[in-house]
């Protein structure tokens, strides 16, 4: 594990996944219905972190999957970004797609109305709009106007689009 993390694209996506489930322990977590997604939290854990595999936690109940390892550095770096996101994320870049990527393999979707994200928060969307993503807000799902943008954005690091992070 190096001393010094620095945010890269990959790490981002990380932030991502790890924004979509939250946790009040110490541990850098994330649970997901979908396994590449606990697969793709774990590949960067051990191939962009150092974290050893066996350090890696694994809990399930045959339906959600939890990712969990405990790191203070990686906490404090990722709990310091989402605090700062309107700054860090302020501009289309590689960041911004892996980091909205996340959230939307995490917790987005398509149906009749549109391209959406489940209970995103305030800070999100004023991010989302600052990108240039407009939003209206239908209960718990928020819609972008621009869908296919959004996803156009995303593509090429969203691992339920298709494609791998990069």
């Amino acid at each position: 594990m190096t001393n010094r993390i620095r945010l890269t694209e990959r790490l981002s996506y990380m932030l991502g996944l790890y924004e979509c489930s939250r946790r009040s322990d110490a541990s850098v977590s994330m649970s997901s219905k979908k396994n590449e997604l606990v697969q793709g939290f774990t590949e960067i854990a051990v191939n962009d972190l150092g974290v050893e595999p066996n350090r890696i936690i694994l809990e399930g109940d045959g339906v959600v999957t939890t990712v969990k390892f405990y790191n203070s550095t990686v906490r404090k770096l990722f709990e310091k970004t989402l605090h700062r996101k309107a700054i860090v994320f302020k501009y289309k870049n590689g960041y911004s797609a892996s980091y909205i990527a996340a959230l939307y393999d995490c917790s987005g979707g398509r149906d009749s109305h549109g391209t959406y994200m489940n209970g995103i928060g305030t800070d999100t969307i004023v991010m989302l709009e600052r990108l240039g993503f407009h939003t209206v807000k239908r209960g718990a799902r928020t819609y972008i106007r621009n869908g296919n943008d959004l996803i156009t954005f995303i593509r090429n690091r969203s691992l339920s689009i298709g494609s791998t992070i990069s």
